[in-house]
């Protein structure tokens, strides 16, 4: 979450404070009339006040026009890094259509889904096998696609497929998936150490987005 203070709701209140408290400072120097700063007073509370609830959404949207998360979502890229227990001594790469995908998963269904087309594997030492891999194909098809960013932070939990441990149980120990979303919002995602069966899985995923009011 972002810092409250920062907030564009925070930031509509502070400049309808200062519009407000400039108007007052400005009629105290034109007038020393009590009775005439207290009609501009009246004039002011009758005016402003009711403009403001009146555009206030307008102020709202046009203080947060710029942040990332209101924009909606049209491109995505990811990068999986994945640490197994395995002595194999192999390394290698692999092409082929749908080798790895990321599903972002919300109440029983993936709302979201990045394929990739190539990944590697090699033995980094301790038993342990790296898998890499570069998702860049994010399915125009997904429920998420065309809302803006802010709605990612529904999704509950991601499952992560490779095709190269599919069908199998493994043991993983580490790892990191990396998501961007229209070149503009860099995500990190621990993967957390699990046995997997079919795929890997990363629960309460929430906590990794900035959802935005």
């Amino acid at each position: 979450m972002s810092n409250l203070i920062s907030t564009p709701i925070i930031n509509a209140v502070l400049l309808v404070l200062a519009v407000f408290i400039t108007l007052i400072i400005i009629t105290d120097h034109i007038s020393k009339s009590k009775i005439y700063r207290r009609i501009v007073y009246a004039v002011i509370l009758i005016v402003y006040i009711p403009s403001v609830i009146f555009w206030w959404n307008d102020l709202v949207y046009a203080l947060d026009r710029d942040n990332p998360y209101k924009k909606p979502l049209q491109t995505g890229t990811a990068t999986l890094r994945i640490v197994v227990s395995s002595d194999s001594n192999s390394s290698g790469e692999c092409d082929c259509k749908e080798c790895a995908w990321i599903q972002l998963w919300k109440d029983r269904e993936f709302v979201l889904e990045m394929i990739a087309m190539h990944w590697t594997y090699r033995q980094i030492g301790n038993n342990e096998v790296l898998y890499e891999a570069i998702v860049c194909d994010l399915d125009t098809r997904s429920k998420f696609m065309g809302k803006p960013l802010s709605c990612l932070a529904d999704a509950e939990h991601a499952q992560i497929l490779f095709y190269e441990i599919r069908n199998q149980k493994v043991k993983v120990n580490s790892g990191l998936m990396i998501l961007t979303f229209n070149s503009s919002v860099r995500i990190e995602i621990p993967i957390p150490a699990q046995i997997a069966e079919n795929f890997i899985v990363i629960p309460d995923i929430q906590k990794y987005f900035k959802k935005r009011q």
